[in-house]
């Protein structure tokens, strides 16, 4: 029996092939909205590398990538990391929920690349080269994070990096006001100098007389002042006695301090220690364009720093962004001692592995918490505060900051002249978003697992 004939209508091929011009369309769309998205993962920031930019030229590079994210509606996100429950809010950039982190450069085109962040989380990809500058001189003299904190025992010193905007004025008179020792460039001669020929605890007046302000005259932050500190043996013992000619703990001045070492120049500084008298990295973050835009607007009238730019007075922010004088990878360079020519993404890794591996993190965002966090980890926390102390910590964390620029204009967020700032500092702000997620890790693995032991009884 022959086969029936199928009966096609010719209504049924016209729907069929409709449909099936449909799906073509959906699929192509498809992969156009695909194509669109990968390619605003590669342009959505620019490089440091770039070099000076005019203003008109910043104003349409950003123009021009604002236009081209409107135009492919595609949200570019940096994918966080696995374990991370880092809350990022509205001030942590662009108003979303993480800002796009590009940080790789190839050293032979210049070209600026998305780097997966999932790849740069937890332990640094090493090769022999890159692990040996952690193990090697200087980062060696730095204590592990891990390790238990027992200064009274192992003769460990607290070495405070102060970022500049970050905080750092006002740490320093947390620290008085905790009636702790730290080292201090002087010039009052009536008092004492850093210049003098041996290095003392000097009395200055801060609050009651019950609680002054006691200071060793060691100008760490220049290099200058740490040779002296080294010629000097500052860390000889881990404890600082005042007077060289005490024999005994008896009398002013002569019973051993612990005491706290203050620099801005991280690298620099770890030559004062040694294998036995190793230092306690802790650091205060702040999200890194609000601190490059805040000592814009402070060294525009700070006349009385030494490191006043007169220059800065008349420039606008577009100005100064695209100026030497504007922060570029400041604390990267600092970390990897590197202040000039071209950052790796090597040493972007390089300087997360010193924080993960050597450093008690701190946020300004929290600065309660920074200075509980302080407290617990050297075993401070085993030292009531009385009534002074609490009004002297409430005053400096809280009422009255230490240079607070009240006059500071407001740069909004996401603006033009915040990504000008931003582009300059790409690595930076990749570093400080590790640095919040370890805050958050090094609560559960430090913290609260009670790894710190008290040594200040």
């Amino acid at each position: 029996m022959a086969p029936a004939s199928v009966d096609i209508k010719p209504r049924h091929l016209t729907l069929f092939f409709a449909s099936l011009s449909l799906c073509v369309f959906f699929i192509s769309e498809s992969l156009n909205v695909i194509s669109s998205i990968r390619k605003e993962n590669v342009i959505e920031a620019q490089s440091h590398r770039l070099g000076p930019r005019s203003t008109d030229r910043i104003i349409k590079s950003v123009k021009r990538q604002s236009r081209e994210a409107e135009k492919h509606n595609a949200k570019v996100l940096t994918r966080r990391s696995e374990n991370s429950n880092v809350e990022l809010g509205p001030n942590d950039g662009d108003k979303r929920n993480a800002e796009v982190l590009v940080h790789s450069i190839e050293a032979s085109r210049g070209e600026v690349i998305a780097q997966d962040r999932e790849k740069s989380r937890g332990a640094l990809m090493t090769t022999g080269v890159e692990e040996s500058r952690l193990n090697g001189h200087p980062y060696n003299v730095l204590r592990n994070i891990n390790e238990p904190v027992n200064l009274k025992e192992d003769g460990d010193i607290p070495l405070f990096w102060h970022i500049h905007k970050s905080g750092g004025s006002s740490m320093k008179h947390i620290f008085t006001c905790l009636r702790k020792v730290q080292t201090r460039r002087m010039n009052e001669p009536e008092i004492c100098t850093d210049q003098e020929p041996i290095l003392r605890i000097c009395d200055l007046e801060f609050g009651s007389p019950s609680l002054g302000s006691r200071v060793i005259n060691a100008d760490i932050s220049s290099l200058g002042g740490i040779q002296r500190a080294v010629d000097l043996e500052l860390t000889k013992t881990g404890k600082f006695r005042s007077q060289p000619d005490c024999t005994s703990d008896q009398g002013s001045g002569c019973a051993e301090q612990e005491f706290i070492v203050d620099t801005s120049r991280l690298y620099d500084s770890l030559q004062i220690f040694t294998h036995t008298r190793k230092a306690r990295l802790f650091v205060v973050f702040r999200h890194p364009v609000e601190r490059a835009i805040s000592k814009y607007f402070y060294i525009k009238v700070a006349t009385w720093e030494r490191n006043y730019k007169p220059q800065v007075a008349n420039m606008t922010l577009f100005e100064y962004a695209d100026s030497k004088l504007c922060y570029s990878n400041w604390v990267t360079r600092r970390m990897v001692n590197k202040m000039e020519g071209d950052l790796t993404n090597v040493d972007l890794e390089v300087a997360k592995e010193i924080l993960r591996r050597k450093t008690l993190v701190l946020l300004l965002e929290d600065i309660d918490g920074a200075v509980k966090r302080l407290r617990n980890f050297f075993g401070w926390n085993t030292e009531p505060l009385d009534q002074e102390q609490q009004n002297c910590l409430k005053d400096h964390m809280h009422t009255n900051p230490i240079n607070v620029n009240t006059k500071k204009e407001h740069v909004e967020p996401g603006g033009p002249e915040w990504e000008a700032v931003k582009s300059k500092n790409l690595m930076d702000l990749e570093l400080y978003y590790y640095a919040k997620e370890l805050y958050q890790q090094q609560e559960k693995a430090i913290f609260q697992s009670n790894v710190a032991i008290s040594s200040l009884q």
